[in-house]
């Protein structure tokens, strides 16, 4: 049953983003799996950078409080203390990788990864490769929608809600 959604007819591995882009050599290759038609499960994502964690830590107790029910104000400064006192690694071994999903290339790689706060989770989106590929000014316009929508609101942490919305009907099992 491995990689049943994303498998064609001939054989290939094909993943729907905004089109379909063939997987093959990474599902060969690298291992990664197809979770549904549109998710990708990669055993070796690309973690957060020590600025993005930074970004994270910031975010995460303002997240919190409007995403957790009776989340109250000594739970954000206990989180903020928490984050605070957190090395890298630690914050690392909390985000729990879930799945990716590709956007406009099949080199480009949308990790999203969970943390789980009094229950709920914070989806944790890593941009990161995204990103890099826009610094190749010749290979994409300088003032793409998109990515500056999206760099204006980095770090991304989205709730269960997004989710479930976000990937209803394809497959998707919510943690």
């Amino acid at each position: 049953m491995k990689n049943i959604w994303c498998k064609t007819e001939d054989g290939r591995y094909e993943i729907w983003g905004t089109t379909p882009y063939d997987i093959t050599e990474r599902i060969e290759k690298e291992g990664c799996e197809c979770l549904s038609e549109s998710l990708l499960w990669n055993p070796k994502p690309k973690a957060f950078d020590p600025q993005q964690l930074q970004e994270i830590r910031q975010e995460l107790p303002n997240w919190a409080m409007k995403n957790i029910p009776n989340f109250t104000t000594k739970d954000k400064q206990d989180l903020q203390r928490e984050l605070t006192v957190m090395s890298d690694t630690d914050l690392l071994k909390k985000l729990k990788y879930r799945y990716s999903f590709l956007r406009y290339s099949r080199y480009q790689e949308i990790y999203v990864y969970t943390l789980k706060i009094k229950g709920k989770n914070a989806y944790c989106i890593n941009y990161k490769e995204v990103y890099d590929h826009y610094e190749n000014k010749e290979a994409y316009p300088p003032n793409d929608e998109f990515y500056e929508k999206l760099k204006k609101y980095y770090p991304i942490i989205e709730n269960e809600d997004w989710a479930r919305n976000e990937f209803r009907n394809k497959g998707v099992v919510y943690f």
